[in-house]
């Protein structure tokens, strides 16, 4: 069964098994998402790279993507079973999508047992 429209609004999108502090104050501008970036909490290897407020897919400096988003409607123009990734990678692409570093309390509490 298909998911019901969300309308016309930004989504917020918080990864349930985060810890932060993060001020939900963020606003989505022209972009189709914006992205909540933290510095890599294992080592040089991150997610994305910034650059003048935009998140990037191929950077030489690269942070972690916190689990923290917010998402414009015309992100899911595809439908909902397109892989996040794909849809973030062609906004990207585009230049459509925003970021921001986040430099405060922020962990991810996935059980170690989780294995993705």
């Amino acid at each position: 069964m298909p998911h019901p429209p969300l309308g016309l609004r930004a989504l917020y999108v918080v990864n349930g098994d985060l810890y932060t502090d993060f001020p939900r104050d963020s606003k989505l501008t022209h972009c189709d998402a914006h992205l909540v970036l933290v510095p890599n909490p294992r080592g040089p290897r991150g997610d994305f790279g910034l650059e003048q407020g935009l998140a990037l897919a191929g950077a030489a400096s690269r942070y972690t993507f916190s689990g923290m988003r917010i998402e414009a409607p015309s992100l899911r123009l595809l439908g909902w079973r397109v892989p996040l990734a794909a849809l973030l990678l062609r906004s990207m692409a585009a230049k459509c999508c925003s970021a921001e570093l986040f430099i405060g309390p922020w962990e991810n509490r996935r059980p170690s047992s989780c294995r993705l």
